[in-house]
């Protein structure tokens, strides 16, 4: 304490000695705010994971904005307060404190916070505190990058001192609304000509800004970026270049001839159609090698000679499941909704989907989560896309055994039968089709005691092992509850012979996927294994054909996550939709595209747009269709229902 005295007063001194006016002293503390503001900036980006080799590449003018834009705060409260030292260190610790909220919201869900996000306020409270928060050293470093701060509004209010000693007249009303208009037409300027003026710096294009927030802020910044998502709740769905109604109608039209592998079902038995959205399904020898002392799935894997076994391409790495939920049921591409979390930010009142697509065959709807109704507003969702009944965490509940001290986290081994007795408790005499998104393997990973724990890697992760080793026994259990599922419909068909389909896939990899990646995965491999997750389509009564992946011998099997719901539709002898026999025409050519900036081929190659003329009609056609089904105005519903052959 006397150190941080006697510096202050050495301060002091050298403030009382200089003689300088008013004006300009002020004008220095104004400088200084800056600076402040500029330490803010960096520890934003960083927070959003912009490196400094990116913020290197940023041209100047969207650095100067970013900085301004973190300004804008310690101005507001200069404005309100008049004492640049207190604005200063309120505003460098608002800056730090969004700062750690957005690193631990990235590092935890996959995505840096955009104003879309806003609405999911009540999803991420509900979940954070399953989360084993611990700090690191990136959160050490973007709470050190404080301190600078703090000196900074030392001098600030000895410079204010000394513009007191030079005289300075008590404030009066008409400089206190000389500072308000001041401040306010400032920042009037700043977010006209920044960001949401006829000539701003920032696009306002939506297109051009979705495209350039989904490739990690590497145009502008994440600072800027973060402001203009704000247009993306204005429109949050790109509209293709190119598009109409008429090209939707023309590329449904390039999808005729095509052949259903499976035959058609007779009308009067369509099989139930059951659909499994697993949370965190993910196998990590995709990315790396655990070396496992017990299998983790080993059930999952020995079906592949009695059903599909793939990996579908989800849209995100490490988080996004309703993103992925969206794409499965819509089949929508989230390509066209890079800023969107869909049933937080559009309506889904009249959306196609495969609810309106089972109901229009006559089929009676389900779904299930046990969780709470609020997340991503399922409540409201679901009933919009017309799911006739609905459970949530009530009803999965009681009697339900938690793992180690995961308790917010229903065991699938507890979920399936619940799932199973609202299955049955749907009409007889009706096509069943029942969704269930699962919670069991959700992260974080730092509730189960090391003696509870069923599986361990040799494999050192350094701070993640016990996260591996915890997400890996869930996947155990996983495995376990999977199997009962399946020998439960088997025994429906043996003694009642009702048919179903099950289409089972996991939603995203677990949050740390892309640290524990080995090092020798590069570029597009790296990402696209990192957001392959498995899938298992599989029938509880004896065929002669099976739906195949599509890609080459050799090839990781990865189909798109738009295109398994079609796929489950054709295995189970299903009249087809415009919509849907586009998309299973479109993988004869290219079997995944969601945020791929180009198309995968059955090769297993990656062609870029522009590179593939074949590819890039598909895809483009496939846009068409897809704005179409997300545009009310001008959807043609026709594209998006069964077609009696």
């Amino acid at each position: 304490m006397r150190l941080w005295a006697r510096m202050g007063k050495v301060l002091e001194r050298m403030v009382t000695k200089l003689r300088i006016n008013t004006r300009l002293l002020w004008a220095v503390q104004l400088v200084l705010a800056l600076a402040a503001a500029l330490v803010g900036w960096y520890q934003i980006e960083h927070s959003a994971g912009v490196s400094r080799e990116v913020l290197l590449t940023i041209p100047a003018p969207y650095l100067l904005l970013g900085v301004l834009t973190v300004f804008a705060i310690p101005l507001l409260l200069y404005a309100l307060c008049g004492r640049w030292q207190a604005a200063t260190a309120a505003g460098g610790a608002i800056a730090t404190l969004y700062a750690l909220v957005n690193y631990y919201v990235r590092v935890l869900h996959g995505n840096a916070l955009l104003a879309p996000d806003i609405a999911n306020a009540a999803t991420a409270a509900d979940v954070v505190g399953a989360y084993d928060i611990r700090p690191d050293s990136t959160s050490v470093k973007i709470a050190l990058c404080y301190l600078p701060v703090l000196p900074i509004a030392v001098v600030q209010w000895l410079l204010e001192r000394r513009i007191r000693r030079n005289g300075k007249p008590a404030v009066s009303w008409p400089k206190r609304l000389t500072r308000w208009g001041v401040s306010a037409a400032a920042l009037a300027a700043l977010f006209f000509f920044g960001y949401f003026g006829p000539f701003s710096l920032m696009p306002t294009d939506v297109g051009t800004l979705a495209y350039a927030i989904a490739f990690n802020f590497n145009t502008y910044g994440y600072t800027p970026s973060a402001v203009s998502s704000v247009l993306l709740l204005l429109e949050p769905v790109t509209k293709p270049e190119g598009y109409s109604a008429e090209a939707a109608v023309q590329a449904a039209d390039r999808a005729e001839g095509y052949t259903p592998a499976a035959p058609a079902a007779d009308p009067g038995d369509y099989p139930d159609v059951i659909l499994v959205l697993n949370e965190t399904l993910y196998d990590l020898a995709l990315v790396t090698n655990p070396q496992t002392d017990a299998p983790y799935m080993d059930y999952l894997h020995s079906l592949g000679g009695q059903a599909t076994l793939g990996y579908a391409l989800v849209p995100d790495v490490g988080g996004g499941t309703n993103r992925s939920e969206f794409t499965l049921l819509a089949s929508d591409s989230m390509t066209l909704m890079p800023g969107a979390t869909p049933f937080s930010t559009m309506s889904m009142e009249g959306q196609p989907s495969v609810v309106s697509y089972m109901k229009a065959l006559g089929y009676t709807t389900l779904a299930g989560h046990p969780a709470d109704p609020g997340n991503y507003r399922r409540g409201m969702a679901w009933p919009a896309l017309g799911f006739e009944q609905m459970y949530f965490v009530d009803t999965f509940r009681p009697g339900y055994l938690p793992y180690g001290n995961r308790v917010m986290y229903i065991p699938d081994a507890n979920a399936y039968p619940t799932f199973l007795d609202l299955y049955e408790s749907m009409p007889a005499d009706q096509p069943r089709f029942a969704y269930l998104l699962t919670i069991q393997n959700h992260g974080g990973y730092t509730d189960v005691p090391e003696d509870q724990l069923l599986v361990h890697a040799a494999t050192d992760y350094g701070d993640y092992d016990h996260d591996v080793d915890e997400y890996l026994s869930c996947l155990a259990l996983d495995d376990q509850a999977l199997q009962q599922l399946l020998e439960y419909f088997t025994d429906l068909y043996n003694s009642t012979g009702r048919r179903v389909v099950l289409l089972m896939v996991g939603d995203h990899a677990p949050y740390m996927i892309d640290s524990i990646t080995s090092d020798s995965l590069t570029g597009s491999d790296r990402t696209i294994r990192q957001r392959a997750t498995p899938f298992l389509l599989w029938t509880n009564y004896p065929t002669d054909t099976r739906v195949a992946v599509g890609t080459d011998p050799g090839a990781l099997p990865v189909v798109d996550l738009s295109a398994l719901v079609p796929l489950a539709a054709e295995q189970a002898g299903l009249p087809l939709s415009p919509y849907y026999r586009y998309i299973l025409a479109m993988r004869e050519h290219c079997t995944a595209w969601t945020n791929l900036n180009g198309a995968l081929l059955p090769d297993g190659t990656l062609a870029a747009d522009g590179s593939n003329a074949e590819a890039d009609a598909w895809v483009s056609g496939y846009y068409m269709l897809e704005y179409n089904a997300l545009t009310a105005g001008e959807r043609i519903d026709e594209l998006f229902l069964p077609q009696q052959p």
